[in-house]
């Protein structure tokens, strides 16, 4: 299943980019990304949605997939979704963003001794985008997600590094 769903990100990861070349709207606000990357437990997969009413400024969701170790000695797994506030920083060809929000943290524990849990806690993301084109950036992400909620699972949870691709619709 996991495999599936990195095969069809990576495919989306290489024919969106073309799609989103070929309609070249400069006018829409709409932006998708793409994550992909490994952390402690395996692959890590995700996206996100952004309207960016403003050129420096944006709103939107995201959702990570994070894989659980199933040996029970590394890290559990963890799917995430929320919101966003995003503000960027241009130095053309160069994007950075910070995007601190907030959202709903479902952790799969790998130790027989903990139950899973449903949880809310913060997120924030820095991330550093090139610009390849006028509607593709390819570049890296920082995420970190807390859990507020739950006294067990209490604390950071998620500190990744994925490769990002940005895709202006």
């Amino acid at each position: 299943m996991l495999k599936q769903v990195g095969l069809s990100l990576i495919l989306s990861l290489v024919t969106i980019p073309m799609v989103a070349v070929a309609q070249n709207n400069q006018s829409n606000p709409h932006v998708i990304y793409g994550a992909l990357g490994f952390t402690e437990g395996g692959l890590a997969v995700g996206g996100d949605y952004e309207y960016t009413g403003h050129k420096d400024f944006g709103v939107g969701g995201y959702f990570r997939l994070y894989q659980k170790d199933d040996s029970g000695i590394s890290k559990e797994g963890i799917s995430t979704i929320g919101g966003f506030l995003r503000t960027h920083l241009y130095r053309k060809p160069w994007d950075f963003y910070l995007s601190p929000g907030f959202g709903i943290v479902a952790i799969n524990s790998n130790s027989r001794s903990l139950d899973d849990t449903t949880s809310l806690g913060p997120s924030l993301s820095i991330g550093l985008l090139y610009e390849l084109n006028k509607n593709v950036e390819i570049g890296v992400e920082n995420m970190r997600t807390w859990v507020w909620l739950d006294s067990t699972w209490h604390g950071l949870r998620v500190d990744d590094l994925l490769f990002k691709v940005r895709i202006n619709l």
